[in-house]
């Protein structure tokens, strides 16, 4: 949790201001009231809608309350150990310079680009067993089975919670969860086999699918 960028939030609220005025339009110009009064409750005109700075400033002030409130969590105790030291929250001053990741030996700065070589990883050699943990994972193609499925996996699954969703607000309608899942797994299982059109669907799919598919 952190205190987001003036400039961020201002571009994010410029986006949800287009986009109420204007639907499909991303142009910043032409709204037709100002955010800040879009953002007013109901009751005093506005839509209610929450104004990102304000919710941003409390989330960040929670998360800060919750570092006393809920000292039983292994994070609060981590921050207590590490930072606070039995101090003064108000007085801690940030250090000058960035301190390190001490499990990885990182700067708490490091971006992604300055541990890659090239198409490897390339991590600090005092911890040997990141290199090797990062280097042995692997990543599929876009256009892989494996990586369709899980796409529409995803997909799949919200637009069939959000049916239920719709038809028990709207129409007070329900089904039970396994009738969901049943639903969601039955019509993976059409898309599976509509894709293995090339006869390229692996057999392990289809053992994990209850598939069997001709090749």
């Amino acid at each position: 949790m952190f205190i987001l960028p003036c400039a961020t939030i201002r571009k994010i609220e410029g986006i949800l201001s287009s986009f109420l005025w204007k639907g499909v339009s991303l142009s910043s110009t032409g709204s037709k009231v100002s955010w800040n009064s879009v953002c007013y409750p109901l009751q005093e005109g506005g839509l209610g809608i929450k104004s990102l700075k304000t919710w941003n400033q409390a989330a960040t002030m929670k998360h800060i309350w919750k570092l006393f409130a809920e000292k039983q969590s292994i994070w609060a105790a981590w921050v207590h150990t590490t930072h606070i030291r039995q101090r003064s929250f108000w007085n801690i001053k940030l250090p000058s310079t960035p301190s390190t990741l001490t499990s990885t030996g990182l700067p708490w700065t490091t971006r992604v680009s300055d541990i890659i070589n090239g198409d490897q990883w390339q991590f600090p050699d005092t911890v040997p067993i990141l290199q090797s943990t990062w280097s042995s994972a692997t990543y599929t193609k876009k256009n892989d089975i494996t990586h369709l499925i899980a796409r529409l996996l995803l997909s799949t699954t919200v637009y069939f919670i959000w049916h239920e969703r719709n038809n028990r607000v709207f129409n007070n309608a329900f089904q039970p969860p396994s009738a969901t899942v049943d639903a969601i797994l039955q019509r993976i299982r059409i898309h599976i086999t509509n894709m293995n059109y090339e006869g390229t669907c692996p057999s392990i799919i289809q053992d994990i699918w209850g598939l069997n598919l001709a090749t």
